[in-house]
């Protein structure tokens, strides 16, 4: 790579790292994405720093949240397997 794109590369990327989302959709304890009255979507599940953090506005530093991640991904894993499923249609 040339120097002057690995320093524009740098840059752009050098002050913009994000560890959690501190925002995103709420679920249940069982991963399962909530609309804004707090009833689950069917079929629409979500774990990790993409969904609403389970630390709030703390900071558990770096790495913390592979615990919860996996933990959750697990649950949200046993809740979609059991959740019926619904044929689609090709109309």
């Amino acid at each position: 790579m040339a120097a002057g794109r690995q320093r524009t590369v740098l840059r752009r990327t050098g002050h913009r790292r994000a560890l959690d989302t501190k925002g995103g959709p709420k679920t249940t304890p069982d991963g399962q994405v909530v609309d804004d009255t707090d009833r689950p979507i069917p079929g629409l599940y979500g774990v990790g720093n993409c969904v609403a953090s389970a630390s709030a506005q703390a900071y558990w530093a770096g790495g913390a949240t592979l615990g919860p991640i996996l933990a959750f991904a697990y649950r949200a894993a046993q809740a979609a397997h059991a959740e019926p499923v619904k044929a689609i249609s090709t109309d």
